[in-house]
């Protein structure tokens, strides 16, 4: 919100921008670092701890892995769901617990395990049908399909009730619906998925204060499935 109102401020620039608690997506980190005219640092924590900060030189999220054991669970290439092992705790130990988030790693040599993102909770990856197949659709491959929509927006929600049924809205409320219905049935196709049925919703403005999560998934216990694919779509 202060980004897209930049102009319209009279505080100084801020010396150092800090993203907590969200999943910072691309376009975001890229409209907030041109309107201060500064890097945003991430810090990726939880109650199982201090898992990963942007580094100072570089600016990439790297994994606290000096006192923590991250043992990765893959759910293909680049993307794993961690299961953490604190070796500091001693009231409460953390010992090997499996996490809800999917990460993804960057190709490197470094000793730390570097992040390019963190995509979001596994309960919220989206699902196609291929014949009796279950194909996951992971979060970040949603977003960048969004950005290259054929009609502009400010924000949007898509929810998966089914593994058929989508609900989503946009705003501002587009001229033409079916464009962007049209554009989100390519990334099922590209996937050779089942082309789902849309339902179009007005959109909801976000509340302040709760998490903003513009891809969200319904399905619950279909999450675990997505260790049992390998990235030809085929279970193991």
């Amino acid at each position: 919100m202060l980004a897209k109102q930049r102009h319209r401020l009279t505080i100084q620039p801020p010396k150092k921008i800090i993203s907590v608690a969200e999943v910072l997506e691309k376009s975001d980190e890229l409209l907030i670092s041109k309107a201060f005219n500064q890097p945003v640092t991430q810090i990726y924590q939880c109650t199982e701890g201090f898992l990963a900060i942007s580094d100072k030189t570089t600016n990439a999220l790297v994994m606290n892995e000096e006192f923590l054991i991250i043992e990765k669970e893959w759910l293909d290439e680049t993307r794993f769901v961690p299961i953490v092992t604190d070796l500091l705790r001693t009231t409460q130990p953390v010992i090997r617990y499996r996490l809800d988030d999917v990460l993804v790693t960057k190709k490197t040599d470094a000793v730390f395990t570097e992040l390019t993102a963190i995509e979001g909770r596994l309960g919220d990856v989206l699902y196609g049908k291929r014949g009796a197949e279950i194909i996951p659709i992971f979060a970040d491959t949603c977003r960048q399909h969004m950005a290259g929509s054929p009609v502009e927006f400010e924000d949007y929600r898509i929810v998966q009730l089914t593994l058929d049924e989508f609900n989503i809205q946009v705003f501002p409320e587009p001229e033409n619906r079916t464009l962007i219905i049209d554009h989100l049935n390519q990334l099922f196709k590209q996937k050779s998925c089942l082309i789902p049925t849309w339902q179009w919703q007005d959109y909801e403005k976000h509340k302040a204060g709760s998490k903003k999560r513009r891809i969200q998934s319904r399905l619950g216990v279909m999450a675990d499935t997505v260790a049992s694919v390998d990235l030809t779509g085929k279970n193991k």
